[in-house]
């Protein structure tokens, strides 16, 4: 059965990526398999499990316009959670080319309405 959790705070500096990181980790520990996706323009969560955006082709930016599917931008891990990076490409990402407010968007890349 798949989950979703969700980690979403506007104030900074209350353990988010720390949360996220670690409830992965714990998770992939126990034997589930984990995708945590970095919706962040800092990309701390990328940082922190030890990727560098910089040196990235693919990110959830890239995702989140209909640039690829999901799986060609996760970054797989061999015993860790598998990430859906980050990168400074968030920071630009305009409006009008994300899906509507009123729609829901998956990991799947479809809108749900």
């Amino acid at each position: 059965m798949t989950r979703t959790l969700a980690v979403a705070n506007q104030k900074g500096g209350v353990a988010k990526t720390t949360t996220v990181a670690s409830i992965g980790t714990a998770l992939t520990e126990l034997g589930h398999r984990v995708l945590l996706v970095d919706l962040d323009a800092q990309a701390c969560l990328t940082f922190s499990l030890g990727v560098d955006p910089e040196t990235l082709e693919l990110s959830v930016h890239d995702v989140l316009l209909g640039r690829v599917g999901t799986g060609l931008a996760i970054h797989r891990t061999e015993d860790g959670p598998d990430l859906l990076p980050a990168t400074i490409d968030l920071a630009g990402a305009k409006a009008l080319e994300m899906p509507t407010t009123s729609c829901s968007w998956t990991a799947h890349h479809h809108s749900v309405c």
